[in-house]
């Protein structure tokens, strides 16, 4: 309680209370702003000390990101449309160069696209978030729709400096990028053949019940796994 005493004021011309807290300095820019100031609905001081301590853990919460260099915070939507965006902008040239040779009626190798490995996909997403943009689709393949999101997201400097300098926006967008690609890849290249074995591996095991699937999904969600008991030997009825 004594932490959110120092930020509490109580306003003799307006009378009222209100909450105030400076920015530090070296993170008025970033935040964009100089303090925080609100107004706090209370009758006496014991009550706007309780009222002021939501708004001490959220500037907490904005400074710690700040420290981060994490701040503005990324929308989970936001980045879900910078993944899809990545993803179409990345498949879009070895489409292109399928379609110039074969007119897309071979199958498409995806060996020939793979990416080698985590590297291989920091390059491509800074790449893809630096630009230019080039979307290398025949033009009745174009994805126009995710190609304007894209555009008008990354389309402000400022917005993407921000973007750039945020380690937990970048980290996301990653992750996401890489279940992308894997879904539709089978996972980096040099692993798509193992990748696919062992999923065919699992797969006869279930089929076989060798293996159970609701012990396979356990381990995947971390929970304990329950050996099943042996069955019980059936007992031969006397001669």
């Amino acid at each position: 309680m004594a932490s959110a005493q120092r930020y509490v004021q109580w306003l003799k011309s307006k009378r009222c209370w209100r909450f105030r807290r400076r920015v530090p300095g070296h993170l008025r820019e970033l935040i964009g702003k100089t303090e925080w100031i609100e107004t706090l609905p209370a009758r006496n001081w014991t009550e706007a000390d309780r009222l002021a301590i939501p708004y001490i853990d959220e500037t907490n919460r904005v400074i710690q990101l700040a420290k981060r260099r994490n701040w503005p915070p990324i929308s989970d939507d936001e980045i879900e449309v910078l993944a899809i965006g990545w993803w179409e902008w990345f498949r879009g040239e070895p489409i292109k160069r399928w379609i110039d040779r074969c007119g897309g009626n071979e199958p498409l190798d995806h060996h020939d696209y793979a990416l080698a490995g985590e590297d291989d996909l920091s390059r491509s997403i800074r790449r893809f978030l630096a630009g230019p943009r080039v979307w290398q689709y025949p033009q009745w393949l174009r994805p126009e729709t995710t190609e304007a999101k894209i555009e008008a997201l990354l389309a402000d400097p400022n917005c993407l400096a921000q973007l750039l300098g945020n380690a937990d926006a970048i980290t996301q967008l990653k992750r996401q990028c890489r279940v992308l690609h894997h879904e539709w890849v089978g996972g980096f290249l040099g692993e798509i053949d193992e990748r696919e074995l062992a999923v065919s591996q699992i797969m006869s095991a279930i089929h076989a019940q060798d293996a159970d699937p609701l012990q396979i999904a356990g381990a995947i969600a971390g929970r304990p796994i329950a050996t099943a008991a042996a069955p019980a030997p059936i007992a031969t009825p006397p001669q």
